[in-house]
């Protein structure tokens, strides 16, 4: 788990997560979260929620930053892995569900969606 954390502010934005973090920063600024914008023009590509995630990690951390944009992905990575761990605990055995969710956070594309400030890991 520890390994979403590393160097999670270390690394600029890049590509989508300019996106996210320019929504974010217009619900911070307009007080608007019903309506997100981009570049003036509304965008509703995603769910609300996942762009509350990051405004309310703002808020709680007290800045927008890189640590308050990803942190969100990190929280649903984690939580994606418990509930994977659970799962597989109730169906099977604690081995079971140890060895998925093992399974689930070695995986090269889940750890990276888990470190970057998108809604694919909150949706």
């Amino acid at each position: 788990a520890l390994m979403l954390l590393l160097g999670l502010g270390s690394r600029e934005l890049w590509g989508p997560e300019t996106r996210w973090a320019n929504i974010a920063l217009q619900m911070l600024q307009s007080g608007d979260y019903l309506d997100p914008y981009l570049k003036g023009s509304a965008y509703y590509d995603k769910p609300l929620p996942s762009y509350w995630l990051i405004t309310a990690t703002a808020g709680v951390l007290g800045d927008l930053n890189h640590w308050s944009l990803r942190l969100p992905s990190v929280i649903a990575a984690w939580l994606s892995v418990w509930l994977v761990y659970l799962i597989g605990k109730q169906l099977f055995s604690q081995t079971a569900g140890l060895i998925a969710g093992w399974m689930l956070i070695s995986t090269f594309y889940f750890v990276f969606w888990g470190r970057v400030a998108t809604a694919d890991i909150l949706t």
